[in-house]
C-alpha cells in the first residue's frame, strides 16, 4: 500500500477566486431546469469541441443502449484507452473544461510515449431517470469498451465530483454485482481507477465539511444538498447503500477490488468539504486489498477538482494526477514512482516558483485592497459631505418657503386690509355726507321755527293794537331774524 501527499500549503489565484463566487452563486440560486436549459447537452458540448480544434478532429459518438452514448476524443486505433465520466452532480452536462482537460492528459502522456484515446460518457441526469440509470449507464459504457476488444488492463477508468462517484460504484458493481444491473466480466483487472474530488457521500456531518463546506465554492453546499436529494429518495426506496455512499461502506466492501483494478487513485483537497469522507474511503480500501495498489493526493488551497485546477493554470493542473494516469495507462506501478522521483525536484522548483509569483499577487491584491478601502473611505466621507450639504440646502429650501408662505400670508393679510380700509373710507364718507344733511336740515327746521315764532309773535301785536287792549307804554323794538339773517322791527 502507497499514500503520497505531493503538496502542502496555500495558493491563491484572483481568477480561481472570482471562478468558484460564479459558481457559488449561480448553481445554488438556479433551478435544475434552468442550469439544464442554459448549458448545453453533453453531445453537443463535445460535438463543437471537436470541430474548435486547428486539427479538425472527427466527430465519433455511439450509443450504447439504455439511452446513453459514448463520445471519442482521439483515434480509437490507440491500444489504450481511458474511461471517462463527468461530473456534475447527477443533474449538470458536461463542460468544455473537461473536453480540455482530457486532451491535456493525452498530450501529457504522450511526453511519455504512451498514447490512448479517451471514451467519453454521456448518460441520463437525475431528475430524466432515476437510480439506479446512471450505474447501468456507466456499465453499459465498460462493457461496450470490452465489446469492442480493448484488453481491461488498458482501461483507465476516471471520474471527477459525481463522474468520481460513478467510478466508485462501477467498483463496487464489479466487486458485487448490483441485482438490477449486468454484471461485468473483466478477466482480469482494469490498469486502474481515478476517483478525482469523488462525491462518495450524501452527508455533512463530518469535520471537514462543518469546516469547509461553506467556503467549497466547486462544490456549493446548498446545490449539492438539493441535487442529492433525488439519490436519497432513491436510496430509502431500493437499500443501495454502499453503491450509492461509498464512504459509508465497510472495510470489507472492498476485499475484492483487487479483482477490479491495479490501481485507485483519490484526489482530495486539503480545505474541501469533501475531503474526511474521500481520506475514510481511501483507508478502507487500502486495509483490505493486498492486489491493488491506493493512492492519495493531497492538493493544496480549497480544493484539488482537475477541471479548476486545469482551467486556471494548466501547467500545475494535477500534474501527479496526469503521471498517475499515463502510468497507469502503462500498466506500471513501478514506473509511476520512477516518474515521481525523477520530476520530484521540477516539481519542487515549479512550486517554489509558484508560490513567489502567489506572494507576488497576494501582495499586490492586498495593495489594491487597502487603496480601495481607501478609495472607499473618501468617498464615503465625501458622501457625508454631500448629504451635509444636500441637508443645509434642504433647510434652507425649507426656509425659503416658509418665508414666501408668510409673505404671501402677509400680502393677502395687505390687501384684505386695504379693502377694509377702503370699505370704511366708504363708510365714513357716508356717514359724513349723512351728517351734512343732518346738519343742514336742523338748521332748516331752526329757521322754520324762528319764523314761526316771529309770525306767532308779530300776529300776536298786531291782534293786541287792532283790539286797543294793549297800554300806552314805552315804544319797544321788536327784533326778528329773518332767513337770510336779516333783522327786522316793529314799533308798538
Amino acid at each position: 500500500m502507497a499514500s503520497w501527499y505531493p503538496f502542502s500549503g496555500t495558493e491563491f489565484s484572483l481568477k480561481r477566486y472570482m471562478l468558484r463566487q460564479f459558481i457559488g452563486t449561480v448553481l445554488p440560486s438556479n433551478t435544475d431546469k434552468q442550469l439544464q436549459w442554459i448549458l448545453p447537452s453533453t453531445g453537443t458540448t463535445y460535438t463543437r469541441y471537436q470541430r474548435s480544434l486547428s486539427s479538425k478532429s472527427a466527430v465519433v459518438s455511439e450509443s450504447i443502449g439504455h439511452g446513453a452514448w459514448v463520445h471519442w476524443i482521439g483515434p480509437k486505433t490507440n491500444k489504450k484507452v481511458m474511461y471517462y465520466i463527468h461530473g456534475g452532480g447527477f443533474l449538470l452536462p458536461i463542460f468544455d473544461g473537461h473536453l480540455k482537460m482530457i486532451d491535456w492528459w493525452r498530450t501529457e502522456a504522450s511526453k511519455h510515449d504512451v498514447d490512448f484515446s479517451v471514451a467519453v460518457l454521456e448518460y441520463t441526469l437525475a431528475n430524466h431517470a432515476p437510480w439506479p440509470t446512471q450505474l447501468l449507464q456507466t456499465s453499459a459504457g465498460l462493457a461496450h469498451l470490452l465489446q469492442q476488444g480493448y484488453d481491461p488492463a488498458d482501461i483507465t477508468i476516471a471520474g471527477d465530483s459525481a463522474g468520481g462517484h460513478q467510478v466508485a460504484c462501477l467498483l463496487s458493481h464489479i466487486i458485487h454485482p448490483h441485482p438490477d444491473v449486468a454484471p461485468v466480466k473483466l478477466g482480469r483487472p482494469l490498469a486502474g481507477a481515478a476517483i478525482m474530488s469523488g462525491w462518495l457521500t450524501f452527508g455533512i456531518t463530518t469535520s471537514s465539511w462543518k469546516r469547509f463546506g461553506t467556503e467549497d465554492a466547486m462544490a456549493p453546499l446548498m446545490a449539492l444538498l438539493r441535487w442529492s436529494k433525488l439519490l436519497i429518495e432513491t436510496k430509502r426506496s431500493t437499500g443501495d447503500d454502499f453503491y450509492l455512499e461509498a464512504a459509508l461502506a465497510p472495510s470489507d466492501w472492498w476485499a475484492g477490488l483487487g479483482s477490479a483494478t491495479k490501481n485507485v487513485l483519490l484526489t482530495a483537497g486539503e480545505r474541501e468539504g469533501m475531503v474526511d469522507d474521500i481520506v475514510n474511503t481511501k483507508r478502507k480500501m487500502e486495509n483490505v486489498s493486498r492486489y491493488s495498489d491506493v493512492y492519495l493526493e493531497g492538493q493544496p488551497d480549497v480544493i484539488t477538482h482537475p477541471l479548476e485546477y486545469y482551467l486556471h493554470n494548466p501547467r500545475h493542473c494535477c500534474i501527479s494526477t496526469s503521471r498517475y494516469i499515463s502510468s497507469m495507462a502503462l500498466s506500471g506501478t513501478k514506473q509511476l514512482q520512477k516518474l515521481l522521483v525523477k520530476e520530484a525536484k521540477t516539481d519542487e522548483k515549479n512550486l517554489k516558483r509558484a508560490q513567489k509569483e502567489v506572494s507576488k499577487a497576494e501582495k499586490a491584491f492586498q495593495k489594491s485592497i487597502k487603496d480601495t478601502q481607501k478609495a472607499k473611505k473618501k468617498t464615503e466621507l465625501t458622501i457625508k459631505k454631500a448629504q451635509k450639504t444636500a441637508k443645509s440646502l434642504l433647510t434652507a429650501q425649507q426656509s425659503h418657503d416658509d418665508a414666501v408662505m408668510k409673505l404671501d400670508k402677509a400680502d393677502q393679510a395687505t390687501k384684505e386690509a386695504r379693502d377694509k380700509e377702503y370699505q370704511l373710507e366708504q363708510e365714513v364718507s357716508s356717514y359724513q355726507d349723512c351728517l351734512t344733511d343732518v346738519h343742514h336740515s336742523k338748521i332748516l327746521n331752526d329757521e322754520a321755527r324762528e319764523r314761526k315764532k316771529a309770525a306767532a309773535y308779530i300776529k300776536l301785536r298786531q291782534d293786541q293794537v287792532g283790539r286797543g287792549t294793549e297800554g300806552v307804554g314805552p315804544t319797544s323794538a321788536i327784533q326778528t331774524t329773518n332767513l337770510s339773517g336779516a333783522d327786522v322791527s316793529s314799533t308798538a
